[in-house]
C-alpha cells in the first residue's frame, strides 16, 4: 500500500544529504545552467553498448533470462523507495523537470534540480513539497521485490496518488477495484500509460517472482500486475519521451544498471505477445510482419524498413516525432518499404498500420538517433609501477619511468610524454598528491598518484676503531660518527651489552673481562646501518694498554724492545771504558 505520510523539512534534508551524495556521484562543485535540448539518449555512461550481448533472436522466457542476468551483472547498489524523497533525495536526479532550469554536475554531467515532477500528471512541486512515493508495482502485489529499485519508484504528489490505489492498469477504468487509467483523471496525463507499462515491465524481468497477467484483477498473493493486453498497447501508443531517456541515463549513474523497455521498448511484444489471442493482435504478431523492430541511426544517417499485412492489405506508416525522422516511401498492394533519414539526435516510434477486415492492425519500430560521434580525449591513465614513490626531506622529485596513456572516445589509446606534472613539495614530511595533465585538441583531461615525504634517513655510520687490543679490566671509548650529521634520529644500539671477552655499554664504552676476542658493533636505529671493531683481550702478563688499528703496534711489544735496546747500550758503553783505560 501507498504511504501516506508527508515529507517535511525537505529544505532541512537537502543540506543534511549533500555531503552523502557528493561521495556517491563525486559531485563537482561547480555547476551551470542548461536547457531541456542539450539532453540526448545515450549521452553519459555505457547506454549504447549495455546490450550488446543480447541476442536479436531472442524472445519469450528466454529473453526475460538474457535480460535478468545482464540486469543483476549490472546493478551494483539499491535506490529506489527509500531512497527517492529523504536520504540521499534522488529524485532531484531521477525526476527533475527538465522544462525548466536546473544544473549540471561538470564531473559526470549529470543535470540535477529542485523542481520534481509528480508521475502521471506531470505537475512539479518545488524541494518535492506535498508528495509522497508511488508503488508502480503496488506493494501489496509484491512491490516490496523491487522498491528499493530506482526503476521502480516514482514520487506523486499526495492529493494525485490516492486515486490508484493498489489498482491494475486497465484502459477506460477509474475504479480501483476494476482497474485504473492514469488518462481518466482530470489532472493525468494519458502519455504516462507509456512510462507505467514499461515500468511494469521492468520489473517483471528484474524479480522472477513477479509476473504479468491478461486480467483486470488478481488475488494479491499471486504477485502479480496487468491488464497485459491494455499495458502492452500503451507501450506501442505512447512511445518513449525524453523524460524517460533522462531518468535511465541518472539512475544508471545511482545504481548501474538501465531500463531495457526504455531503450528497447520492442523487447516487450518479443516477451509477452504470444501469450493470447489479445496481446497478438495488440503486437501485429498475426496480422503484421516488419523487418525491423528497433534501429539506431546518427544525424544524417538513413536506412530502409519494410512491412508487409496478413492478407496484402495496404500498408501505412505514422512517426510520433518527425522533427527526429523524416520518411519517404513507395506503397504497393503487397508491402511497403520506406526510407528513414535521421535528422536530429532523439527517439521516435515508427509505426506500421493496415486494415484487415474491418479491424486496424499495427506494428512498431523504435528508432533512436545520436549526435554524430567525435574522437576526442575521455581520460588519461598512468602506469607508476616504475616510478620513485618514496623521498626524503629535501630531495629532489623525480618521475622518471611514468608513462602516461592518453584514452580517445573512438580511436582507442596511445602512449603521450607532452604532458605536464605538478612538483610536489618536498620540504614537509607527509603524503602528496602528483598531479598528471594532458591536452589534446582543448580537452584536458588529468590523472594523479601519491608519494611519500619522509624525514631524512642515515646513509653511514663509522667508529673511531676498528680493531683494539686490551688486557682485563682496560676500557676504550667508541665513537661513532653518522653521516649526514643533519639527520635527525642519530639515536645507536651497541652490542654485546654482555660477553665473556669484553663487553660495551650503551654509550659505546668497551671493557675488557678475559683472553679471547669479540666484535662489537654499532646499529643506527634509523635505516640499520652497521659499524664494527674487532676488540682482541690478552694476559694480563703479556704487557698491557691498548691500540687502535693504525698505531704501529701494542705497548708490551713496544716495552721489550726498548728494554732490548737499553741492554745493548749499556754493554756497549762498558766495553767502551774498558779500552780506554
Amino acid at each position: 500500500m501507498k504511504s501516506k505520510r508527508l515529507f517535511i523539512s525537505l529544505s532541512l534534508m537537502f543540506g543534511l544529504t549533500a555531503g552523502l551524495f557528493a561521495s556517491v556521484f563525486s559531485i563537482n562543485n561547480q555547476v551551470e545552467a542548461v536547457n531541456a535540448s542539450s539532453w540526448t539518449a545515450y549521452t553519459h555512461y555505457d547506454g549504447a553498448t549495455y546490450y550488446n550481448d543480447i541476442s536479436d533472436t531472442l524472445t519469450g522466457s528466454s529473453l526475460t533470462s538474457a535480460l535478468r542476468t545482464l540486469n543483476n551483472s549490472k546493478k551494483k547498489r539499491n535506490g529506489g523507495y527509500t531512497a527517492l524523497l529523504k536520504n540521499d533525495f534522488w529524485a532531484k536526479y531521477t525526476d527533475f523537470d527538465s522544462n525548466s532550469s536546473y544544473s549540471q554536475d561538470t564531473t559526470h554531467n549529470l543535470p540535477y534540480s529542485n523542481k520534481i515532477v509528480s508521475f502521471y500528471s506531470g505537475n512539479v512541486a518545488t524541494n518535492a513539497s506535498g508528495m509522497n512515493r508511488e508503488h508502480v508495482w503496488p506493494d501489496s502485489k509484491g512491490g516490496n521485490l523491487v522498491q528499493e529499485d530506482s526503476h521502480m519508484a516514482r514520487p506523486t504528489l499526495t492529493s494525485e496518488n490516492s486515486s490508484r490505489g493498489n489498482s491494475f492498469y486497465v484502459e477506460g477504468m477509474k475504479s480501483t477495484s476494476q482497474g485504473w487509467d492514469p488518462a481518466m483523471e482530470s489532472w493525468g496525463d494519458k502519455t504516462y500509460r507509456g512510462d507505467a507499462a514499461r515500468i511494469i515491465f521492468y520489473c517483471a524481468m528484474a524479480n522472477g517472482s513477479l509476473s504479468l497477467v491478461d486480467k483486470s484483477s488478481d488475488n494479491n498473493n499471486n504477485k502479480t500486475m496487468g491488464k497485459l493486453s491494455d499495458i502492452l498497447r500503451w507501450n506501442l501508443t505512447y512511445g518513449v519521451k525524453q523524460r524517460e531517456m533522462n531518468r535511465n541515463e541518472a539512475v544508471e549513474a545511482i545504481q548501474g544498471n538501465r531500463n531495457p523497455f526504455i531503450d528497447h521498448p520492442e523487447y516487450a511484444c518479443k516477451i509477452w505477445g504470444n501469450t493470447n489471442a489479445q496481446t497478438k493482435a495488440v503486437c501485429g504478431l498475426e496480422y503484421i510482419s516488419i523487418s525491423k523492430s528497433a534501429v539506431k541511426l546518427t544525424e544524417g544517417q538513413s536506412t530502409t524498413i519494410y512491412a508487409t499485412s496478413k492478407d496484402s492489405s495496404e500498408i501505412t506508416w505514422t512517426s510520433d516525432s518527425t522533427n527526429v525522422l523524416t520518411i519517404s516511401s513507395s506503397t504497393s498492394a503487397s508491402g511497403s518499404e520506406v526510407t528513414l533519414t535521421a535528422v536530429k539526435s532523439g527517439s521516435c516510434t515508427l509505426t506500421a498500420k493496415a486494415t484487415i477486415d474491418g479491424t486496424t492492425y499495427s506494428a512498431s519500430c523504435y528508432v533512436t538517433v545520436n549526435a554524430p560521434q567525435t574522437d576526442s580525449l575521455s581520460s588519461i591513465t598512468l602506469d607508476t609501477t616504475n616510478v620513485k614513490k618514496d623521498f626524503e626531506i629535501g630531495e629532489q622529485f623525480t618521475s622518471n619511468g611514468l608513462v602516461v596513456t592518453a584514452n580517445y572516445t573512438m580511436s582507442g589509446s596511445k602512449t603521450v610524454t607532452d604532458y605536464s606534472i605538478s612538483t610536489p613539495d618536498l620540504s614537509t614530511v607527509g603524503t602528496k598528491t602528483v598531479t598528471v595533465s594532458y591536452t589534446d585538441n582543448n580537452v584536458t583531461k588529468t590523472a594523479s598518484y601519491n608519494i611519500n615525504v619522509d624525514e631524512e634517513h642515515i646513509s653511514s655510520i663509522t667508529l673511531n676503531a676498528t680493531q683494539l687490543t686490551l688486557k682485563p679490566g682496560e676500557t676504550f671509548q667508541l665513537v661513532a660518527t653518522i653521516s649526514p650529521e643533519s639527520a635527525p634520529n642519530k639515536d645507536v644500539i651497541w652490542a654485546p651489552l654482555s660477553h665473556n671477552v669484553a663487553k660495551v655499554s650503551t654509550l659505546g664504552k668497551v671493557t675488557a673481562k678475559a683472553p679471547g676476542t669479540v666484535t662489537v658493533t654499532a646499529t643506527t636505529v634509523d635505516g640499520g646501518k652497521v659499524a664494527s671493531c674487532v676488540v682482541t683481550v690478552i694476559e694480563s702478563g703479556g704487557g698491557g694498554g691498548s691500540s687502535s688499528s693504525g698505531c704501529g703496534g701494542n705497548i708490551a711489544t713496544t716495552s721489550i724492545v726498548l728494554s732490548t735496546l737499553s741492554v745493548l747500550g749499556i754493554g756497549l758503553l762498558l766495553i767502551k771504558r774498558k779500552f780506554s783505560k
